[in-house]
């Protein structure tokens, strides 16, 4: 894995490279069990009553719009970005990308982190399977409370985008530019198609920037794939920088919202967009996890998963995260 600092200034870059881990890429195997339905309690007067409470309250909650929460004593923001792979045809949800952003304003930095969704995790109420069936068994916040047992990360909002959402934004901001290989350039290609042949940079589309994000086999498996999950977030972003005046920024976010699912507020998310896009010498740094030396692959009841180091890894997440 590898993680990487830059600063988008004109005249500051500095990048820090690990060793890319040598391991082969993990089987998957997907969990889709559903815990079963309770039968329905006759109705009387005072569930009811309880009934119309609850609904009051529920009503009161979606209408607030609370500001985006910084976390105590840093003046940090988590957002969880959640790339579901819901859609027609398919039974359930999983999280196919769950990638972590943390903004700091005052050092003007952006932390990218993945957590690989083959990671052997305790699911509240769900027992322990692979992370990504966190998501179809509760949603984001039960995907969020897993995160937060698991990695003790402090996390109060979400974002999330299908991949028919995620190939309308990125063809709205007139596509992405990335360097590809040939082997992605032809993995691409016989997805989507359309991308011109030899190895440099390339401006994608929306199918095609789908079909990169989610490529496991060209180089090794799921660990590559999550970074080029971070290069497409950090490929969106310099696009966005380059259409940064205030009208183009509010018609841009305009626009992902009505594409995504968050409880961020519209004027909330607005205000960063913003001020992310507008600042000078915006930097970005990126990890994984699990980190490198801290995770062994494991078969557990016939799947195989990421047996993880839990202690190590927060302890490297927390000076990441910090740094």
């Amino acid at each position: 894995a590898s993680q990487t600092i830059e600063t988008l200034a004109p005249t500051t870059e500095a990048t820090t490279t690990a060793a890319e881990t040598t391991a082969t890429e993990a089987q998957t195997t997907e969990s889709s069990a559903k815990p079963a339905a309770k039968p329905a309690a006759p109705a009387t007067a005072a569930t009811t009553a309880q009934e119309t409470a609850a609904t009051t309250a529920a009503t009161t909650a979606a209408t607030t719009k609370p500001a985006v929460k910084a976390l105590a004593g840093t003046g940090k923001i988590n957002i969880l970005m959640i790339g579901s792979d819901a859609r027609a045809g398919l039974d359930g949800q999983r999280s196919d990308a769950t990638m972590l952003l943390t903004y700091d304003p005052a050092k003007k930095t952006i932390k990218l982190t993945s957590f690989m969704r083959d990671c052997y995790v305790a699911i509240p109420g769900h027992g322990s399977s692979k992370m990504n069936a966190a998501f179809n068994y509760g949603g984001e916040d039960l995907l969020i409370d897993t995160v937060r047992q698991n990695y003790a990360v402090d996390i109060d909002h979400y974002l999330t985008v299908r991949f028919e959402q995620f190939t309308a934004i990125v063809d709205q901001i007139g596509g992405i530019t990335l360097p590809l290989s040939q082997a992605e350039i032809d993995w691409i290609n016989g997805d989507a198609g359309g991308v011109s042949n030899g190895e440099g940079v390339k401006l994608l589309n929306g199918a095609q920037a789908l079909s990169h994000s989610r490529n496991r086999h060209v180089g090794n498996g799921d660990f590559t794939r999550t970074a080029r999950q971070r290069a497409v977030i950090r490929a969106i972003f310099a696009q966005l920088k380059t259409r940064n005046d205030a009208a183009t920024v509010a018609a841009l976010v305009g626009f992902a919202l009505g594409n995504v699912k968050t409880n961020v507020p519209a004027d909330q998310i607005l205000t960063l967009a913003s001020d992310v896009l507008t600042a000078d010498g915006v930097s970005f740094a990126e990890a994984r996890v699990p980190f490198d030396g801290t995770w062994s692959y494991a078969t557990i009841k016939g799947a195989s998963v990421i047996k993880v180091d839990f202690a190590a890894n927060n302890e490297k997440l927390r000076q990441f995260l910090d740094s």
